[in-house]
């Protein structure tokens, strides 16, 4: 949502009651990348929302946004705690510089104080999907680690697996739509291809069911026509 105080794109949260009314709301961070999507979990600690923040090579936020200045556009977490966010944390410090919005955000699930986020990010322009695990309700982070094969277009998707240590991440690539098994030691499995994605798809919805498997809802491309498809995924 607009700042128009700050002259940016901010990122902002709001309640609303049982009959659809606003009843109140803050600002979690002034200014964030424009076009990417956030991403929300609830862990026992309270909801976390992720997403692709902006600030200055120098770490610190600009008091005025110039879209053909460069910006360091990494993944940030901030927790609700009581009625207050805390203070947007990196995910971690991938320092990709870039001015522009690469329309690819990051996702974020939970169980527990179990967290996982799932990103892709370019810098050094390498473009590359990574996953990282928390396991104190998002507050750190263990180093992230990467799934794809280096030819990554994001649109991630992530889901966390009910022990709370594994998850299945999907991405594009390669104009294909894949998905693979990490847990929190850095193992994976091999990537599974879904078929072939429609360009500028967004990724597939997992839902976890509890018995080492998914509900996966994906784009897929059928004689150049986009199809929804819907399978139950077991790893």
């Amino acid at each position: 949502m607009s700042d128009m105080k700050m002259g940016s794109i901010g990122l902002r949260y709001a309640t609303l009651n049982a009959s659809g009314m606003v009843t109140g709301g803050s600002l979690v961070d002034p200014i964030t990348c424009e076009c990417c999507p956030t991403s929300a979990a609830v862990t026992d600690r309270g909801p976390v929302v992720v997403y692709r923040g902006r600030q200055e090579a120098s770490g610190t936020k600009p008091p005025e946004v110039d879209p053909s200045r460069p910006t360091v556009r990494d993944i940030y977490i901030s927790r609700m705690e009581g009625e207050r966010w805390t203070k947007p944390r990196l995910v971690h410090a991938d320092n990709w510089i870039i001015n522009a919005c690469p329309d690819n955000g990051p996702r974020v699930d939970a169980h527990g104080n179990r967290v996982v986020v799932a990103w892709w990010t370019a810098s050094d322009d390498q473009p590359k999907v990574l996953v990282a695990f928390s396991g104190d309700s998002g507050d750190t982070f263990a180093q992230p680690f990467q799934v794809d094969a280096g030819r990554g277009e994001g649109q991630v998707t992530v889901v966390l697996l009910p022990d709370g240590r594994s998850a299945i991440v999907g991405w594009l690539e390669d104009g294909m739509t894949w998905a693979k098994f990490v847990r929190d030691t850095g193992e994976r499995s091999s990537a599974v291809s879904l078929g072939p994605a429609p360009r500028h798809s967004r990724l597939a919805r997992w839902i976890a069911n509890g018995d080492k498997s998914v509900t996966a809802v994906w784009t897929r491309k059928v004689n150049d026509l986009p199809i929804v498809s819907v399978s139950r995924i077991s790893f």
